[in-house]
Formats: C-alpha cells, structure tokens, sequence
C-alpha cells in the first residue's frame, strides 16, 4: 500500500504526513506498541 495526497494549494502544505504525529503523545507506554504509524508521500 502506498498512500499518495496530491496537493495543488496555493500555499505550502504544513499537515503533517505521518499519522503517528496526530495521536496524542500522552498515550501511555504499553499502548504505544500499537499505535497506528502510517506515512504518506505528499506530492505537491
């Protein structure tokens, strides 16, 4: 799988491409074996 965001915006895209970024990083230490880490290409 390989997920794409094509981005044609006026200005530079600042989210973030990793989906680990969005969860809340107080997440306590013996759930963060599963948390979700995904990555996307950004294509701008």
């Amino acid at each position: 799988m390989l997920p794409i965001v094509l981005y044609n915006g006026a200005e530079p895209r600042t989210a973030k491409t990793d989906l680990a970024d969005l969860i809340d990083p107080s997440l306590p230490p013996q759930l963060r074996r599963w948390q979700p880490q995904l990555r996307y290409l950004l294509s701008e």
